[in-house]
């Protein structure tokens, strides 16, 4: 009779382990560069959002100033029309013109209704959150100091697309190495074992010389003769050079991004500043001829529609400006890798 107890041992692979550290961290990085995208996306939503709903409160402001004017005009055509000196067809246009005037107003009330319900979604919070805008969390609408070079550089460095190629780049170059350290002989297992028993063994002691005690090692290792992992490693070499070409056209994409952001916010920068140099003081003019024309009493019902139209109009495209210059500094600003760092845009909600 025998009897044996013995514990087999499955030696770490090294080629096995180093690759499954290493899938592990190029996974956390991809994980990461795809939550800094969202993250990059949310806050450049909210900014935006942020400064649309503030451009559309100027909006609703200007479009209130001229409701005013516009009934101060109905009420003095009525006036006129009571002593004769305005006919019905007067009246009816100042109507119509008052009427247009709140109906812009709504319009303009119902997009920052609806751009506020965005806001509230994008920032994750109750629909019956009050939420206070700030002003001075606005984007800036000017160009960036200095040359195009560094904000490249930034955005090539900090690109979350690029740092998921570059994770999956070195992934594959981890598993040709470990289809490399795979060629290594290494152990299969290691079994060590005691073992009790009766008849003649060249390890025996006791007072019988049938009985024995043995001390068994036994050692398995794996020799890859005929599996050199050529199509594996090629295959990953294949994706490799893939992925290097990907890599290449996200740089160049970055690159173009950043020029083209900042060609159009250049543009959009100087169309701004005419209309700052300009509609100021026109607009500024015109109201106060429109002010002394209605204290006076004395005013052409047409010319003076016309001029409301304008200055309305004058002051919509300005703020329209001011808001896609706003706009382009913010996708430059996400391209850039300053989205998140500096992506407050107001102060804290509170609940109502």
């Amino acid at each position: 009779n025998n009897t044996s107890v013995g514990v087999r041992w499955r030696p770490p692979n090294i080629s096995a382990w180093s690759a499954r550290q290493i899938r592990a961290e190029r996974h956390a990085d991809q994980s990461l560069a795809e939550l800094e995208t969202a993250q990059r996306d949310l806050a450049a939503q909210v900014r935006l959002l942020h400064a649309r709903w503030l451009n559309l409160g100027e909006q609703h402001r200007n479009a209130t100033t001229a409701i005013e004017v516009r009934d101060r005009l109905r009420t003095l055509i009525g006036r006129q029309l009571e002593h004769q000196a305005a006919t019905v067809l007067d009246r009816n246009l100042a109507e119509l013109d008052y009427l247009e005037a709140i109906a812009d107003r709504e319009e303009i009330e119902g997009q920052r209704v609806a751009t506020y319900r965005d806001l509230i979604t994008a920032l994750g919070v109750a629909p019956d959150t009050e939420y206070q805008p700030v002003a001075s969390a606005q984007p800036t609408c000017r160009l960036p100091d200095g040359d195009l070079e560094p904000l490249i550089a930034r955005a090539r460095s900090s690109a979350p697309e690029l740092r998921g190629l570059r994770a999956q780049h070195a992934e594959a170059g981890a598993e040709i190495d470990s289809a490399h350290l795979e060629l290594i002989p290494w152990f299969d297992f290691v079994h060590v074992g005691f073992e009790l028993g009766e008849g003649p063994t060249r390890w025996q002691w006791g007072a019988n010389d049938g009985d024995y005690a043995a001390l068994r090692l036994r050692l398995s290792i794996n020799f890859p003769l005929f599996d050199w992992k050529q199509a594996e490693v090629a295959g990953w070499r294949a994706r490799q050079a893939r992925l290097a070409a990907e890599q290449r056209a996200a740089e160049a994409e970055a690159e173009g991004g950043v020029r083209r952001a900042v060609e159009e916010l250049r543009g959009r920068v100087a169309l701004v500043e005419r209309h700052d140099s300009v509609d100021a003081t026109v607009v500024e003019a015109s109201l106060g001829q429109i002010d002394r024309a209605l204290d006076a009493g004395e005013v052409d019902l047409v010319q003076m529609a016309l001029l409301q139209r304008r200055i309305l109009a004058t002051q919509r495209d300005r703020l329209r400006a001011i808001l896609r210059c706003q706009e382009s500094a913010i996708e430059l600003a996400r391209l850039t890798g300053d989205a998140v760092l500096t992506g407050a845009s107001g102060a804290a909600p509170r609940q109502r």
